[in-house]
């Protein structure tokens, strides 16, 4: 029976991970009322924090592996935030202020970094590593903003920082050894990039 049950969450986080990079990610449902916080961890070493400030708001972290660690802050309204992690080292770390806001992280691999920062409303970030040693940071200030970062292989690194309303940045690595760095102030912009580093 064990075993089953970790097949299921195995495959549903592998799920997570797949439709989110073909961005088909299901629709954001926030608590109702009082802010919700759930920590799922199997294996060795595991750390997971939520800290919630905030009315209404939605948290979870699910990690499978050993020495991997996870922290969420929430404050505000309407937050959501979820965190998987498959394989060990893995590090994630996401920090949402305002009302509305999103944030979905996953890896898949060892030794992945995430970082991400959002102040203001309806923000929506999605960031996901399939591979090793590969980070991935976002800083989103203002409004209606949407970012995404994919990294797929090993060693990638990735920065991006926007500042403004509605705008669309969304990027793809694969192979090795990419990096990409990008910092938009202004409105209204859509900013795609594929990298391939080999």
């Amino acid at each position: 029976m064990g075993s089953t049950s970790s097949m299921v969450k195995t495959w549903f986080a592998a799920l997570l991970v797949m439709l989110s990079i073909v961005g088909a990610t299901p629709s954001l449902v926030f608590a109702q009322e009082g802010s919700e916080a759930y920590i799922y961890q199997t294996g060795d070493y595991n750390q997971g924090t939520i800290q919630q400030q905030a009315s209404a708001s939605w948290a979870q972290i699910y990690q499978l592996g050993s020495d991997n660690e996870a922290y969420t802050y929430q404050s505000g309204e309407s937050n959501w935030t979820l965190q998987a992690q498959i394989g060990s080292t893995n590090r994630a770390w996401a920090g949402l202020a305002g009302s509305s806001n999103s944030v979905l992280q996953t890896q898949l691999g060892d030794g992945n970094l995430l970082f991400a920062w959002q102040s203001g409303s309806n923000n929506v970030l999605i960031q996901n590593q399939i591979g090793s040693d590969n980070a991935a940071a976002a800083w989103i200030t203002g409004s209606s903003n949407s970012v995404t970062q994919i990294q797929l292989g090993t060693a990638h690194v990735s920065r991006v920082a926007v500042f403004g309303t509605a705008n669309n940045v969304h990027h793809i690595q694969f192979g090795y050894n990419s990096v990409l760095e990008l910092m938009h102030i202004g409105d209204n912009a859509t900013i795609s990039a594929v990298r391939f580093g080999y």
